[in-house]
This record gives structure tokens, sequence and C-alpha cells, in this order.
């Protein structure tokens, strides 16, 4: 059997949305920690869909690479929780991002959050050097890690100021009692 590239990309695609979708539900099955405010309101269900976008491999190849790329570095961030929510729990490890937001000056903590960021750029910055094409594969890849970047960084503001929001009102984590 020969496989065609788009076959291998589609494969490769899909892979890449089940090691998302498989590292956050390792780490947050709840999704109390999920960042992408999309995911946090649809659900799962809306997770298990995004499989879907493995086909584009068949319409849009350039954009499948950039896709694929995405989600295996959000499925390697995922994985760098797993030990910690494993040992102490989603919830646990919930009310401690709140509590680390709230108990730290806002610029080291928001610094903090996005110091992989500039790494990434650099990687991409590094890509593009060694494939200047613009009809590179690098280049699309390249693309996918600056798009990364950008959405950790969008994500990674908001869901900061989320908690940070959650530790300045005192609001009780989800599942905790509430006095009456």
């Amino acid at each position: 059997m020969h496989l065609r590239p788009l076959d291998i990309l589609f494969a490769l695609t899909l892979l890449s949305r089940v090691c998302d979708l498989l590292s956050t539900w390792l780490v947050s099955p709840r999704l109390l920690l999920e960042s992408n405010p999309i995911v946090r309101r649809f659900r799962w269900p809306f997770g298990f869909l995004t499989l879907g976008a493995a086909f584009l491999a068949y319409v849009q190849p350039e954009m499948t690479v950039m896709l694929a790329v995405g989600s295996f570095l959000v499925a390697g961030n995922n994985c760098t929780k797993i030990a910690a929510s494993r040992a102490l729990g989603e919830q646990k490890l919930y009310e401690n991002a709140i509590t680390l937001a709230g108990s730290v000056p806002y610029w080291d903590g928001l610094v903090s959050r996005l110091a992989p960021v500039p790494c990434y750029l650099l990687l991409a910055g590094l890509i593009y050097f060694l494939c200047p094409s613009a009809q590179d594969w690098g280049n699309y890849i390249g693309t996918g890690v600056v798009i990364y970047s950008f959405v950790f960084t969008v994500y990674g503001t908001a869901s900061y100021n989320r908690y940070r929001k959650l530790a300045k009102a005192a609001v009780p984590a989800v599942g905790e009692p509430t006095a009456t």
C-alpha cells in the first residue's frame, strides 16, 4: 500500500488533535483549567468535533500543517501539567492557579505565564531562516509556531486575568461549598 503525502498529513493532523484532546482530558477532565474559552463554553462535544479538522488536509494542506503544529504544541504544554493534576487533582490545581494569580504582583505573574512566547518566536524565526521560500513546508510550520505563540499569549493572558479576578473577588472555587 502506498500512502500519499496528503494521507500522511491527514493522519498526523488527526494524531495532533487526539494528542491535544487526550492531554487536556488527563490534566483537566472537567475543563476547569482550559484556557480556550470556546472549549470551556461548548465543552467536550466541541473538542471531539475538532477531530474533523484533519480532513482539511485534502482541501487546504498548508493550513492543516499550521493546525497540526499548534495542536502538537498545545498537547506538549498540557503534558507538563499531567503529573501535578494527577498528584493534586484538577480541583486543587485550579485552586492553586487562582491562589497563585492572586498572590503575585500582576506583571510578575503575567510575564512568568508568557515567558515561553519569545522562545517560540525565536524557534519560528529559525525555521523561517532555514526555509526562506514561501513555498517551503517549513514556512507553514514556522507560521504554525507564530500562530500558536499568538494564541498562547491571548488565551494565557485571558486565563491569568480570569484567575486573578476570581482571587480578588474571593469567590469560592468550583465545587467548594458556600456559606448560607
